[in-house]
């Protein structure tokens, strides 16, 4: 018997027992809830009594502003932890600038993660 033989007979053995496995379970993911914050490797929660309240306090500021357009007023806010996102377009940067502005002065808010993008038109 050549001295590969041993080697060979082990990696088929070794190969057979591996795809004998059936096959994974493959995790699917549900839509997220709404208002729940999704971070890479991180499991969904739902915000909190607190972070709700103040998504909501931030939202009816950023409503209740009449210089900014309905675009603006469609920014989404999320909250974890006093952390506040902002994400969506606006159409102008002083736009953007206003809803940062409402979100940092809102009490409560700890930092603000400014995700908006300025459509120019």
């Amino acid at each position: 018997m050549p001295r590969s033989t041993p080697f060979i007979l082990l990696c088929s053995m070794a190969l057979a027992v591996a795809c004998d496995r059936g096959p994974k379970r493959m995790a699917t993911a549900s839509p997220p809830r709404a208002g729940s914050i999704t971070l890479a490797g991180a499991k969904q929660r739902p915000p909190s009594d607190a972070d709700q309240e103040l998504s909501d306090s931030i939202r009816r500021s950023i409503a209740e502003d009449d210089s900014l357009s309905a675009t603006a007023q469609s920014v989404t806010v999320a909250s974890v932890d006093g952390v506040v996102t902002l994400r969506g377009r606006v159409d102008s940067p002083a736009e953007k600038d206003a809803i940062a502005t409402i979100a940092r002065r809102t009490p409560g808010v700890r930092r603000v993660n400014d995700q908006v993008g300025v459509v120019l038109r």
